[in-house]
């Protein structure tokens, strides 16, 4: 009854309480509170609804991905996160040519959480994304992706380690993540570089 309150901070604390109680039938619940007026509820309701979520839930999340709110979008992508699921998959490549830098950002970096290697084109475009903040998530992402380097992956990641020192930190960082000879061979090859030794010696640990 408290998700019909008219208090909105009281559905807020409610929707909170059900997700970290998780009693029978509290999907149904959250899914109709990701349909509560308030942003606030909806945004407690997302990542509530992931950890219990079926295949109802996971539909209700995919729908909400592309709520008119930034902060719900961005509480819903990151809900996602570790869902290796085609409805989760879709969703979030949805939310790559979102309005919001922060939902784009927030969107490479579920993408990486899934490892799954469907995400790995979507991370490549996000790289080349107009925001900084979204391209940095991106290069993080396709080291927690992880698996064997691709030859895209490995022109990328290259490019970025001439780039300003955050984005080589990260190229490097990725490539310490990926399997494969290219990939060593690249971390090898800035050993010799003053600047980037100390960051390519840690990656290849």
């Amino acid at each position: 009854r408290w998700l019909a309150d008219r208090e909105p901070a009281l559905r807020t604390a409610a929707v909170d309480a059900l997700g970290a109680l998780k009693p029978a039938g509290v999907e149904e619940s959250l899914i109709r509170a990701l349909s509560d007026a308030l942003p606030a509820v909806r945004r407690a309701a997302a990542p509530a609804l992931a950890g219990v979520a079926s295949a109802d839930g996971l539909i209700a999340l995919q729908n909400a991905a592309s709520d008119p709110d930034e902060s719900v979008r961005e509480a819903v992508v990151r809900a996602l996160s570790g869902r290796a699921d085609g409805r989760a998959l879709a969703a979030l490549a949805n939310r790559v040519r979102d309005d919001s830098p922060a939902v784009r950002a927030a969107t490479m970096t579920t993408l990486g959480s899934l490892h799954e290697r469907r995400a790995l084109p979507l991370l490549i475009q996000g790289a080349s994304d107009p925001d900084e903040d979204v391209q940095l998530a991106a290069l993080v992402g396709i080291g927690e992706l992880g698996g064997s380097a691709e030859p895209a992956v490995i022109v990328l990641l290259r490019k970025r380690l001439e780039g300003e020192p955050r984005f080589a930190k990260a190229a490097l960082a990725a490539l310490g993540r990926l399997d494969g000879k290219p990939a060593l061979e690249v971390l090898v090859a800035t050993l010799h570089d003053p600047e980037l030794a100390r960051t390519a010696q840690a990656a290849l640990l």
